[in-house]
Formats: C-alpha cells, structure tokens, sequence
C-alpha cells in the first residue's frame, strides 16, 4: 500500500522525476496502482510500500548422506505501516498450515510513530541541509532499516533519522560489508552538518525543541 507517509515523501519530489512518475504521483488516488507498479520495479522502493520478509538463517541435518530429522528458519521481517506483528504471524501460519511447520515470533516490535514534519525541528534539519548542501528538496521519507533511534520514543515525540552523508551507489552497497567505510569528503559535510544543526537548536526558544 502506499501510506501517507510514502506518498508524500514521492509526491515531494515528483517534479523532478521522469514523465511517467510524475503523471503517476500527481494524479494520486487515481492512479495508486500504477505508483505502486512503479514502486515495485525499484528495488529500493520497493520496500517501501510493503512488509518485506527476508530468510537469514536456516539450519538442518548433520550429514550429506542422511535425511534431517528437523529443520528450522529464521526470517527478518520488517513491517510497514499497518501492518502488525499479529497479522504478519498468522499470514505465514496459514502459508504453511497444511505443511506440519510451527511458527513463532523470537522478538517482535510493531512498526515505529511517524514524526511530525511540520514542525520546527524538521524545519531546523531542512534549513542546515541546504545551508550545507545547497538548495535541495528535503523530504520525509521512511526509514526501511532498523535503528537504535526507537529506544527514544517512550523519551521524545519527535525522533528524526537522518545521516548527513553523501553516497553514491557504490557507497549504499558497503554498510556492514567488508569495505565498510565513509569517503573523507562525505566526512567533511557531515561534519559542517552537525555544526549548523547544533547552532541552529541553540538558536531556538526555550520549550521549542525536542
């Protein structure tokens, strides 16, 4: 589905994509399927628009030459906007309900509150983004992998993820790989980041940030 979160972060900068984007978005609700279709072939968009399951560990058998007697997966899941750990469970259940498998959940979290982007502490992050970066569209988007940042929802309303590195394609692909690194250029803007951030926070008026 497209949740308002993703449509807006889409129609924000529909402008400046190809025609067939930009006829997609503008015309939301009427053409929904066809922003979804698109979304799909992306596969970077694609996560956006679903609950996404991935296997990351499967374990079975003690030998090549015997059958195992049992065999176990674990699955990453990761839920879009409404959907819930409950449906997500009883959706693989009845996939393998005629299949003798047992489903269960090791930890499960519901998807994260989406944040107020009309407030003064998004507007904080919009003016030092282009203050650095020049005079760039800002956006809400979401956030497809997990973060420590969730810890702080029972502290604050407003959690923001942002990470003020540049990457190119080649750099998306090396988190938690073996060339994991940060280029020294993309280190000095987000360096020159940070400080606009912290001195347009201190800037604010007392009671007006989070």
């Amino acid at each position: 589905s497209l949740t308002p979160l993703v449509r807006t972060q889409l129609t924000r900068v529909c402008r400046d994509l190809p025609f067939r984007w930009r006829f997609a978005l503008i015309n939301l609700p009427l053409t929904t399927k066809r922003a979804l279709k698109l979304c799909a072939e992306d596969d970077k968009l694609n996560a956006l628009i679903r609950t996404t399951f991935a296997v990351t560990q499967v374990e079975a058998g003690c030998a090549s030459n015997v059958l195992p007697q049992s065999a176990q997966a674990q699955m990453d899941v990761r839920l879009l906007h409404g959907d819930t750990c409950d449906g997500v469970l009883k959706f693989i259940g009845d996939l393998v309900s005629d299949l003798g498998v047992e489903v269960s959940a090791l930890e499960c979290e519901e998807p994260s509150d989406v944040s107020d982007f009309n407030t003064p502490q998004f507007k904080s992050i919009q003016r030092c983004v282009r203050n650095v970066f020049g005079n760039i569209k800002v956006t809400p988007a979401l956030l497809t992998g997990n973060s420590d940042a969730r810890r702080y929802g029972q502290y604050c309303g407003q959690i923001f993820r942002f990470s003020p590195f540049v990457l190119t394609p080649l750099d998306q692909n090396r988190p938690h790989a073996a060339d994991e690194g940060v280029r020294t250029d993309a280190m000095g803007l987000a360096v020159c980041f940070y400080r606009e951030l912290i001195l347009d926070l201190c800037a604010t008026p007392a009671g007006g940030s989070e």
